[in-house]
């Protein structure tokens, strides 16, 4: 009986400790995992979250109604804040992901996909949902967001390239881009670091790549590659890099280097040519990470309150309190279940002045 008792209580008290924190279910032949991530993700991810369920417009895909994301998405955050059930199923939205995509045969129900292409997925399906039509008469173009809705306003990367001869002096019409996530090679990372024997934080090697992108001249008699430079409109809330590996399968040896160069802190000064006003906050702080291994997938965020950092592994949750780069090493080298050594990942990073995120993703490109 005291056995018992105190099992009881021990169960209990990790519930307790738990708060609101939630799983997510994946029953063997699901291949749930990757999509639980970005569920976790969006939840924590408190501008985000606040938005969405603040926002009372959207509207639905005509075929089929199911396919409706913004709604599936609100059915799980509605039982995350309400559900005494530890284990959430995010059912509602796999089927919505599968129907949206069928077409195109992606997301589909059993088959594990890429968590960043998820994350894309969904944002932009919201952004579809809640965007506001043009004025009448107007050429509706889907990807126009005037004025931007909160997908934009927290997760859009808006920037203006204009090419630069150093030699014939020659400026090239400016170009407007934008996206919801940015991505770097990991091969293009190590070799930026080793080109700096002391070392070089995070943010000055996402930099000294984009300086390397040189592009021929477009003047006639001159043969010169222009140098690039990237014009960042206004500071995202949440800034996403995603960190591409060029194989599925990457060795201890190529992982670690990569893992070591994620700094606890990033400044977007480093990365972009920003306006003036926003050089006082442009620092942003790590905030989670999404990571793949071992054809699974888990996350790590921060939890401010509290100070601690909890890992989702689908219906598992629990405390870590390094930061995810040390707990990372330490699973890898230990071989626990976490299976958290990323052949891909999903980072975040707080603005220190806007509470924005950056968001990190590790994949591969196969």
């Amino acid at each position: 009986m005291p056995k018992l008792f105190f099992k009881m209580f021990r169960r209990r008290l990790a519930r307790a400790d738990l708060g609101q924190e939630k799983g997510l279910e994946n029953p063997i032949g699901q291949n749930n995992c990757f999509l639980n991530v970005v569920i976790q993700g969006l939840w924590h991810l408190v501008a985000f979250r606040k938005n969405f369920e603040a926002c009372s417009y959207h509207s639905h895909p005509q075929d089929p109604y199911s396919s409706c994301i913004f709604c599936a998405l609100k059915l799980i955050f509605e039982q995350y804040s309400s559900a005494d059930r530890d284990v959430l199923p995010p059912t509602a939205l796999r089927q919505a992901l599968s129907d949206l995509f069928a077409a195109q045969d992606r997301f589909q129900l059993g088959e594990l996909d890429d968590a960043a292409e998820a994350l894309e997925a969904v944002l932009g399906s919201i952004h579809d949902a809640v965007r506001l039509p043009g004025p009448a008469g107007a050429v509706d173009d889907p990807d126009a967001c005037q004025p931007a809705c909160f997908i934009h306003r927290i997760f859009g990367i808006n920037i203006v390239e204009q090419l630069r001869c150093t030699a014939c002096g020659d400026d090239s019409e400016p170009t407007t881009l934008g996206m919801l996530m940015t991505y770097c090679y990991t091969a293009d990372l190590v070799r930026s670091a080793a080109s700096h024997p002391r070392g070089r934080d995070f943010d000055f090697l996402l930099g000294d790549i984009a300086r390397d992108d040189t592009r021929p001249c477009s003047s006639a008699n001159c043969q010169n590659q222009c140098i690039v430079r990237r014009f960042l409109l206004d500071l995202p809330q949440v800034f996403t890099v995603g960190l591409v590996w060029a194989t599925a399968e990457p060795t201890r040896e190529e992982i670690v280097p990569v893992l070591t160069l994620v700094s606890e802190q990033i400044d977007l000064s480093y990365i972009f040519d920003i306006p003036a006003e926003c050089q006082s906050r442009s620092r942003y702080r790590l905030r989670g990470m999404v990571c793949y291994y071992g054809k699974h997938y888990d996350a790590y965020f921060y939890d401010d309150a509290k100070r601690v950092w909890w890992v989702f592994d689908d219906a598992t949750v629990h405390q870590v309190r390094p930061l995810p780069r040390s707990a990372i090493q330490q699973q890898f080298h230990t071989l626990t279940m976490l299976r958290a050594c990323p052949s891909s990942a999903l980072v975040l990073v707080t603005n220190q002045q806007r509470g924005g995120v950056v968001v990190l993703t590790l994949r591969c490109d196969v």
